[in-house]
């Protein structure tokens, strides 16, 4: 798994929006934020805390990138569902090629764990917030960049 002061893979998203940003270049502080599986009970209940505690998440100049494994559709769908509006990636194809660039693939499970990264403006990882087993979430608190 990355670490805090190694620099981060290069990796462009589209926000809820339609801007297409880059989290390297763009020079903005950005949250990578990996999810094993949509529709999954912890995984729905963090987004949904994210959701509805938006004060606890957001600060200026802060974004927010979320990954799975699962393919687009379903991640619209789920997003749908939630009624959460954010910048989502699919890691589906090649499966699991964003996950294992930041060392985050669980090859037995065929998912990402569930690691968030924050990323400096100069592109460099300053945070790794890692949750204390694949189904257990993560402390929202530690998101405060």
């Amino acid at each position: 798994m990355l670490e805090a002061g190694k620099q981060s893979p290069d990796l462009s998203y589209v926000t809820a929006e339609g801007e297409t940003k880059n989290i390297v270049s763009d020079g903005e502080k950005t949250w990578v934020v990996f999810f094993p599986f949509a529709f999954s009970g912890t995984c729905t209940s963090e987004i949904c805390d994210m959701r509805d505690n938006s004060e606890k998440y957001s600060e200026p100049g802060l974004n927010y990138v979320f990954i799975t494994c699962d393919a687009s559709h379903s991640q619209k769908a789920w997003a749908a569902e939630l009624g959460y509006k954010g910048a989502w990636i699919s890691d589906f194809y090649p499966h699991g090629e964003i996950s294992k660039k930041f060392g985050v693939f669980n090859e037995e499970l065929g998912c990402s764990n569930r690691v968030s990264f924050l990323v400096s403006e100069t592109g460099q990882i300053e945070k790794v917030l890692d949750s204390e087993s694949i189904g257990a979430p993560r402390d929202p608190s530690q998101y405060k960049s």
